[in-house]
């Protein structure tokens, strides 16, 4: 991360930033680069998707403890993580809708 961006991460808040970006976008020429919606979805999707990894991991430990072990507290925490991937994979899919869109 650059001097600058630590700066302005240090003096505006999220909103502000956003909004301040927008307003930089309508001078940028369009065909030359993405719009900055664009790039927020795009980051919001490789986000989920590190979580998604995460959560696989997770559930893939808990099952050798589970095979090792015989404890059924460790299938509820299997079904757990899998109701939260599930919601995650919804999220992703509707931002790759909205990605699709623009």
């Amino acid at each position: 991360m650059t001097r600058l961006s630590e700066e302005a991460l240090k003096k505006f808040t999220k909103e502000e930033l956003i909004y301040y970006l927008k307003k930089i976008e309508f001078y940028l020429p369009t065909g030359k680069t993405d719009s900055i919606e664009y790039c927020i979805l795009n980051k919001r999707h490789a986000d989920l998707s590190k979580e998604i990894d995460n959560i696989f991991s997770k559930v893939t430990k808990s099952l050798e403890e589970y095979k090792k072990t015989q404890n059924i507290d460790k299938l509820i925490e299997v079904q757990k993580l899998n109701t939260q991937r599930e919601r995650l994979w919804n999220k992703q899919r509707k931002i790759e809708k909205e990605l699709w869109g623009i």
